[in-house]
């Protein structure tokens, strides 16, 4: 288990954010704008302000990360299967 899925885990959202968003900032400034590690990143920060219930922004996330993974890893991988679930999950939920 991550640093950021124990903050999640116990409800420390906001510290899970912002060490999401820091780790984003490092991995962009190492691999570039499109590497899979961004739009896991990205997907993980969705999680978090899904959680929190801030969904408009949650959704814009997942919208990022899903299209990332598909121009990075393809349509057919599973990590991106999961981020458009995860945005048809909002979606069917008014989100």
């Amino acid at each position: 288990m991550t640093v950021f899925q124990v903050y999640k885990a116990q409800g420390r959202f906001s510290e899970a954010l912002q060490n999401y968003e820091e780790a984003l900032k490092i991995k962009r400034a190492r691999l570039g704008d499109a590497h899979p590690e961004l739009a896991i990143s990205l997907w993980s920060m969705a999680d978090v302000l899904d959680a929190m219930e801030r969904w408009s922004e949650a959704k814009q996330l997942y919208l990022k990360a899903f299209d990332m993974s598909q121009q990075v890893l393809g349509a057919d991988h599973s990590h991106t299967r999961a981020m458009d679930a995860a945005v048809k999950r909002l979606a069917a939920a008014g989100h």
